[in-house]
């Protein structure tokens, strides 16, 4: 698993922080993921958990449960902590190799195979709710050709409790039967009902309705046509995001068209809301990973007023997309905002698009460090001048006490000193020369 950065540019691109974060086998032999890591779901501190939390799944070697070959990362899953969001710990579960949820020992349950979390939500009390999904070892054959079935491809979604206060020790929900079953025998997801995410319609009741989202393989559409991924849903009464679901008809977002960067098919998806309203006209907004005819994946938006409809974004529709880049919390322990970060890296485009939307020039990181120390790091003049235009304070200063001019003397920025200085900067009120830092 990366590092990932704030979003930048037009929202389809990623900085690396500090590269990955978590490495299978990292943490010696013996353990359940030694083989792969996929699919985090963090929880950041709260009233309740002084650390992050990361749940993920994976496995230990290229074989799932009764030895069969494994095709998907996932197997079971694990637990990490880490204080700063950035250096991880993995937790020992009480499972085999540290895992905290395996397959069922039942020959006969849907999750015998492998399976996998991919939605946790924290309770009252300090327990936890979770979705996962999981594979049985029914064969199934996929009608491509003269292929011999296979086995854990027929996959369900799942719940599961916990209630030790750490997340270590999880109980199956629901008598340990899925909370939804695959469609009958030429239905769009008659193959698997598979990474179910969920939330709650009203963001104000989350004791109200819930929606969950799900994906599968949907049959071709015409003869020697291939099956395109597509995304399905199901709604909860029960005030729960473990509650009991009722499928909606048909999916809610399928392949785009011929020569789109998503022509075949959604595969994972996460669904927030949009509370503000930077989409006209749409409740919700859904980031999803879109699979092109050449096998890439890539990044996509679209957006619904119910959760039960979902339209494209076109690319020329920046605006939620800088909304969440400009008002979203910073996802970083250090505070950092996107305008900071790009003006560390040097990207002047990014740059002018977050301030044309925006972006306050003058916010900090929780150590004071504003975009202009960190365009006077990198050293670029444009990022200063740009800044300050802005209305940025060229003689901020952080908590340390030092100042743009500081930091460019500093790193050795003999032009971006001289571009601060013409501007006005000044230098560390105490009067520290730049060898004493």
């Amino acid at each position: 698993m990366n590092a990932g950065g704030a979003t930048i540019g037009a929202a389809t691109r990623f900085s690396i922080l500090s590269g990955r974060v978590l490495t299978p086998g990292s943490s010696g032999d013996g353990w359940w993921d030694g083989r792969c890591a996929a699919m985090p779901i963090v929880l950041p501190p709260s009233a309740s958990r002084s650390k992050w939390q990361c749940f993920y799944y994976g496995r230990s070697d290229d074989k799932w449960n009764c030895g069969l070959p494994a095709f998907l990362p996932t197997g079971v899953s694990g637990l990490a902590e880490s204080d700063d969001g950035l250096t991880w710990t993995r937790v020992e579960g009480p499972l085999e190799g540290g895992a905290i949820l395996r397959p069922s020992d039942a020959p006969d349950a849907f999750d015998h195979v492998h399976l996998g979390m991919t939605d946790v939500f924290p309770l009252a009390g300090g327990a936890y709710a979770a979705l996962y999904f999981g594979g049985s070892a029914d064969e199934v054959r996929l009608g491509m050709g003269p292929s011999p079935p296979i086995r854990g491809f027929k996959m369900r979604p799942g719940a599961a409790t916990s209630r030790d206060g750490r997340g270590r020790v999880w109980e199956r929900a629901h008598g340990s039967n899925p909370l939804l079953d695959v469609g009958t025998s030429g239905t769009w997801d008659s193959n698997f009902v598979s990474w179910p995410r969920a939330l709650p319609l009203d963001p104000g009741q989350p004791d109200g309705e819930w929606l969950m989202t799900y994906h599968a393989l949907q049959p071709p559409e015409a003869e020697g046509a291939p099956p395109r991924w597509a995304v399905g849903a199901a709604v909860s009464q029960d005030g729960h995001p473990i509650g009991r679901y009722a499928k909606l008809e048909g999916p809610i977002l399928s392949g785009g068209a011929p020569g789109s960067f998503d022509e075949a098919g959604i595969g994972t998806r996460h669904v927030v809301h949009d509370p503000a309203g930077a989409v006209s006209g749409a409740g919700l907004v859904m980031v999803y990973e879109g699979v092109g005819a050449d096998g890439r994946h890539r990044l996509g938006i679209a957006t619904s007023s119910d959760g039960r409809l979902y339209a494209r974004e076109h690319e020329e529709r920046h605006a939620w997309r800088m909304h969440v880049l400009i008002t979203a919390p910073s996802p970083f322990p250090t505070g950092e905002t996107s305008l900071i970060l790009a003006a560390e890296r040097g990207d002047a485009g990014t740059l002018r698009i977050l301030l044309a939307a925006g972006a306050d020039p003058g916010a900090s990181s929780r150590s004071g460090w504003t975009a202009l120390h960190g365009a006077a790091e990198h050293g670029s003049v444009p990022i200063i001048e740009m800044l300050a235009a802005a209305g940025g304070d060229v003689s901020a200063l952080a908590k340390s006490g030092k100042t743009p001019l500081d930091i460019a003397r500093q790193y050795a920025r003999p032009e971006a000193a001289q571009a601060l200085e013409a501007l006005g900067a000044a230098a560390k009120v105490s009067g520290d020369t730049p060898s004493t830092f």
